[in-house]
């Protein structure tokens, strides 16, 4: 088992059925590997699971590194929270 080693499967889904969009997975740690994966055709999205529980900053570091200038969500924090109220439990 190497990187990308579920691409194969995708990229045949993805010549098979054309109007389907398919998701890649395995091993795809680097953001040059994810971007070569789209970039050949191979697959239409990329799924992460190990690079970003290793590295929640990952995203960040991936768009520096393909020189991308990331920022930060604009509506982070910016609509208000409904709260509930909250009833006082009343004991015995």
């Amino acid at each position: 088992m190497g990187p990308a080693y579920q691409t194969p499967f995708a990229a045949l889904i993805r010549r098979e059925v054309p109007e389907l969009a398919v998701m890649t997975v395995g091993m795809i740690d680097t953001p040059e590997r994810a971007e070569g994966l789209l970039l050949n055709g191979d697959a239409d999205l990329i799924a992460l699971g190990r690079p970003l529980l290793g590295d929640p900053h990952w995203m960040w570091k991936a768009a520096v590194a393909m020189g991308v200038k990331p920022q930060s969500c604009l509506l982070m924090n910016a609509a208000p929270v409904p709260r509930r109220k909250v009833q006082k439990l009343r004991r015995p």
